[in-house]
């Protein structure tokens, strides 16, 4: 789970085109790639920068655990091995050897040590915060990270994506999120820091040369664009290599042209399935109420809402709100499907009712009743949509921004991707008001905390399924649609790259997933012995022109001949007869047809008067 803030939850979405190479280095080996994200200022743990985004890819920073794969388990990365001990209350890390920071000094379990305290102080690891008691160091390359519970198999889930930062460089750092420049974007990661165009509209990285892992590109450039439609026009034109959306969904107009109008840029698609948007209800008032959390979502058109707030491939969502493609995913009813009728037994058995006919539900006081949605920061659009959607259950709503309100019965939120894959939970109870914050239900507090504590994988997967279960049938929160991560890459240049939900470029061991495309052949001069024939050609073809040019010329003395023969009468009659029109008949009759032609009959009618009347002078 990544710890370096809310927007990096949901990290890069592209997986670079990276493969194991032992060829020399080509300048074509180099990858462009577009996005909206700013590339100023130069903060790594700052929310909504392009260096928060490759905090949490692993390309600058490595991470602890590289994230999850298919089937759950995470990938070793700067820990090799990592092992729970003391039932449940401590973590056994195994520091990677060979790893040497961009700026010199080799990684040591004293910066992963460093680093742990440092981000749980920082506010960037909640967790951390919560439960972390002190971290000790074993040697130059274990450590032992000690909690306040029994919460180290839990812990590895925070500690996947969480950067490990170097302790000569940030011990001296008070403030992390204004920590800025080269010296802040130093890192043990496969990639350093190359350059950052002055007109700050992209920035280059270049491979580590010290990376103990083979990487398949020299660099990778990100360019930045104000718009995605200025990114996938660049795309087009051959500018781009692909886009880097960090999780983003583009817009779905954007996505259905691409995928109708075909061309140069190819759509691939994550396997994984996130949340576009989620509806929480209160854990008091109105909200608290299942039945009006049923009502709510049986007037929801599902459909609809998937095709607007999320791509085109994305689906009905389920009642267990976590994405069926996800690891954690425990088997969940069917989809919702719109009941009207339904809502409005609902809503009625609650005392909403339109007593007055005019189209609007009044409140237990009679007066009409309107239901308060906030929108976080993002979603405005979204809650109007459902605003619209309630009116067809007589329900008037009014939406406003997040935090206008104590305690209002919805909310509609973004969605980390980590809060998908485990239930929606992470921070609910046990780490602050993500979604249903305020919730004492104890059935629900217990499965969080079955969670938490789970002295194993297997127990944790179990846990996890009865968080869900408790999902379908209380319904605290709604997932909106269950969607598909789509980039857009060049059909040029692509290659057979993957895309991970939570990780832009692979670590560790993943390096080998993906190839660019081989560049195209270099050009050369061609051997002597070619040049000379080339040469000798060329001459020739010279002469033939002349040859051509001075019968072209000829062919023009011959018509002019043929002209003034037709001055004198009888003389091709007579050349016929003779004989000596053979070029004449040769032609089929064309240029004697042309010569004739070429004085036009009344002209020599004129002519042959003039010649009668000089012999009759005569």
């Amino acid at each position: 789970m990544v710890a370096v803030g809310a927007t990096a939850l949901v990290a890069t979405s592209l997986t670079l085109g990276l493969t194991s190479s032992s060829g020399p280095s080509s300048p074509f080996r180099h990858l462009r790639l577009g996005t909206t994200v700013p590339v100023y200022p130069l903060t790594p743990l700052r929310e909504g920068t392009l260096w928060n985004r490759l905090v949490a890819s692993g390309a600058l920073h490595m991470p602890v655990l590289a994230s999850r794969t298919r089937d759950g388990a995470p990938a070793p990365a700067l820990a090799r091995a990592w092992t729970v001990t003391d039932s449940g209350y401590t973590l056994a890390l195994g520091v990677t050897r060979g790893l040497r920071w961009h700026d010199g000094p080799a990684v040591t379990a004293r910066d992963l040590a460093f680093t742990l305290p440092y981000l749980a102080a920082q506010g960037r690891q909640p967790f951390l915060a919560r439960y972390l008691a002190r971290v000790d160091t074993v040697g130059p390359d274990s450590v032992l990270v000690r909690y306040t519970a029994p919460v180290a198999v839990h812990s590895v889930d925070w500690l996947v994506d969480t950067p490990v930062l170097p302790r000569h460089i940030w011990s001296a750092v008070a403030r992390a999120d204004t920590f800025s420049g080269a010296a802040a974007l130093v890192g043990c990661g496969p990639f350093r820091l190359g350059w950052v165009d002055l007109d700050r509209r992209g920035a280059t990285l270049l491979r580590a040369g010290d990376f103990p892992h083979p990487v398949g590109v020299d660099g990778v450039s990100f360019i930045h664009r104000e718009s995605a439609d200025s990114l996938v026009d660049d795309l087009r034109r051959g500018r781009l290599d692909a886009l880097a959306t960090f999780g983003a969904t583009l817009p779905a107009p954007l996505i259905q042209d691409l995928m109708e109008g075909g061309g140069p840029v190819r759509l691939v698609s994550s396997a994984y399935a996130g949340v576009a948007r989620a509806l929480v209800f209160s854990a008091r008032g109105l909200g608290a109420h299942r039945t009006f959390r049923t009502a709510i979502a049986s007037a929801l058109d599902f459909g609809s809402l998937a095709r607007s707030v999320a791509t085109p491939l994305a689906r009905r969502p389920a009642l267990s709100f976590t994405p069926s493609a996800a690891w954690s995913a425990a088997p969940s009813g069917d989809a919702w499907k719109g009941d009207l009728r339904g809502a409005h037994a609902a809503l009625s058995s609650l005392g909403l009712t339109d007593r007055d006919g005019d189209g609007i539900r009044e409140g237990l006081d009679g007066k009409p009743f309107t239901l308060v949605i906030e929108a976080a920061p993002g979603c405005e659009r979204t809650a109007g949509q459902v605003a619209r959607m309630l009116r067809g259950v007589r329900l008037r709503a009014r939406v406003q921004a997040q935090g206008s309100t104590t305690d209002p019965p919805i909310t509609v939120v973004e969605v980390p991707a980590s809060s998908a894959a485990l239930a929606g939970y992470p921070e609910v109870a046990a780490f602050g008001p993500f979604t249903h914050g305020d919730e004492r239900d104890p059935d629900y507090l217990e499965r969080v905390k079955r969670v938490i504590q789970s002295p194993d994988e297997g127990s944790q997967r179990e846990a996890l399924a009865l968080l869900q279960e408790y999902n379908a049938e209380e319904l605290p929160l709604l997932a909106l649609a269950w969607d598909d991560i789509v980039v857009p890459v060049s059909e040029r240049r692509f290659g057979g790259w993957s895309v991970s939900s939570t990780q832009g470029i692979p670590h560790g061991d993943l390096w080998g997933e993906i190839a660019p495309l081989p560049p195209p052949p270099p050009l050369r001069w061609p051997p002597p012995s070619l040049l000379f024939v080339s040469g000798l050609a060329l001459a020739l073809a010279f002469m033939l022109l002349q040859t051509l040019a001075r019968a072209r010329t000829a062919g023009t003395s011959l018509v002019r001949l043929g002209h003034a023969l037709a001055l004198q009468p009888g003389v091709l009659r007579r050349a016929a007869a003779r004989g000596e029109g053979g070029r004449e008949r040769r032609r089929g009759g064309r240029d004697r047809r042309r010569i004739v032609m070429a004085i036009p009959p009344e002209r020599e009618r004129r002519r042959g008067a003039r010649e009668r009347r000089r012999s009759a002078r005569a």
